[in-house]
């Protein structure tokens, strides 16, 4: 599938779409009859917006939102308000392509929102964590429905440059914090230590949030016949705000789109629980095991981590 055959489009503009549009608006709906007055409120609602991806003459997928009226309390956030996400879906002959990945990001530009929202289900919250959102469980709403809220904010990537290496060398808390990072550096972490080890690694990232702060930091090297991810770091501040996922998606999509990748690994100590999760939930899987020597000589388990990469809708950067 081309690039130049992808394109945004209103679809409340086509009037031949009518049919097509309800179709995919029932997918969203417990109650598929309820389609067609949805249609009418995006229609006739002031404040509501839909939008489309298409293929050709084809539509491939939509997602409907607005604009929150609740102010951002994160200071570090400079972009105007939230935007609730609220209906996304993909038609089925475009299922597994990225592209409801696309059209969460597109919303998220679109807008110029700080957080994107979005609440939805179990059998849902999966795809929401993949894209990068952060995941807030919000318990049985409705009697025996458990929903997730999911947020997901705008950031950025570029090149590790010598100046922002002074500031991840202090983004580690502990000294198990810094070994997480690079287990043979010192403590307190030297930027030297950091800026040597970047030299000689692949894709050195930082991302950025929306006001240009630096919120995480990682690379690529290659090891045995093997592309692994390393020295990965989230500035304190940005800690359970979605930075680590847009990291690793960000590195994932470099090793697949630069070098051919088929597949990445990390180390992920055993002591660092919430990460050992965050990965799992973001498709990682366990694959072997390395006896280490912690920072305090303790032995612990260095537990090797396999991602296969796939084609996840980059071709529709659009």
């Amino acid at each position: 599938m081309r690039i130049e055959h992808w394109s945004w489009k209103r679809p409340l503009s086509e009037a031949s779409w009518k049919a097509e549009l309800e179709l995919l608006l029932a997918r969203c709906l417990f109650d598929a009859s309820r389609a067609a007055a949805l249609l009418d409120r995006y229609r006739t609602e002031s404040g509501l917006t839909l939008d489309a991806l298409c293929f050709g003459d084809k539509l491939a997928g939509l997602a409907g939102w607005r604009m929150m009226q609740e102010a951002e309390p994160d200071e570090t956030i400079t972009a105007p308000g939230k935007v609730e996400l609220l209906h996304l879906a993909v038609a089925p002959e475009f299922e597994r392509q990225g592209i409801g990945t696309v059209l969460l990001h597109q919303v998220l530009q679109k807008s110029g929102a700080a957080v994107l929202v979005a609440e939805t289900d179990a059998e849902a919250v999966a795809f929401y964590r993949r894209t990068g959102c952060t995941i807030i469980n919000l318990g049985e709403k409705y009697p025996g429905k458990e929903r997730f809220r999911c947020e997901l904010r705008p950031y950025a990537s570029r090149t590790a440059e010598d100046l922002d290496f002074e500031a991840i060398a202090l983004w580690p808390q502990s000294r198990e914090e810094a070994y997480y990072l690079f287990p043979s550096g010192s403590w307190p972490l030297d930027a030297d230590e950091l800026r040597e080890r970047a030299a000689i690694r692949q894709f050195p990232t930082v991302l950025l949030d929306a006001a240009g702060l630096r919120a995480a930091y990682a690379n690529i090297f290659e090891f045995e016949g093997q592309l692994w991810i390393g020295n990965v770091i989230v500035n304190p501040i940005f800690r359970g705000k979605g930075a680590a996922q847009g990291l690793l998606l960000e590195l994932c999509r470099l090793a697949e789109e630069q070098l051919g990748a088929h597949e990445l690994y990390l180390i992920c100590h055993n002591p660092n629980t919430r990460a050992l999760l965050l990965y799992n939930g973001l498709g990682w899987e366990p694959c072997g095991l390395k006896r280490m020597n912690g920072p305090d000589g303790v032995p612990l388990a260095g537990i090797k981590m396999r991602k296969e990469l796939k084609a996840r809708g980059h071709f529709i950067k659009v």
